[in-house]
């Protein structure tokens, strides 16, 4: 629930999902924060039953301050259970 609105997960996810690629074209980037390229190959791995898995990213840019985060909560049947999207500064 944000500012009194509740969303389907899904809803959430594409947000979240689709704010992050455009930070990231808007800032050219993709990269790690250690520079190097990403491995995009990575695949999803569920947890077991009753558990969860938390992806996060987050994109900075210096030149007018922006910070934005994204976190993605699934669990074992590769379910949305909750995401976020914030733009910090």
């Amino acid at each position: 629930v944000h500012g009194g609105i509740i969303r389907e997960s899904h809803y959430l996810a594409n947000y979240a999902d689709s704010f992050l690629v455009e930070s990231h074209a808007t800032c050219g980037l993709n990269k790690s924060t250690s520079g190097e390229a990403k491995n995009d190959d990575v695949k999803w791995t569920a947890p077991l039953p009753g558990e969860f898995t938390l992806n996060l990213d987050a994109t900075v840019r210096k030149g007018d301050n922006f910070i934005g985060i994204g976190m993605v909560i699934r669990d074992h049947r590769d379910v949305v259970v909750a995401a976020l999207s914030k733009h910090l500064q």
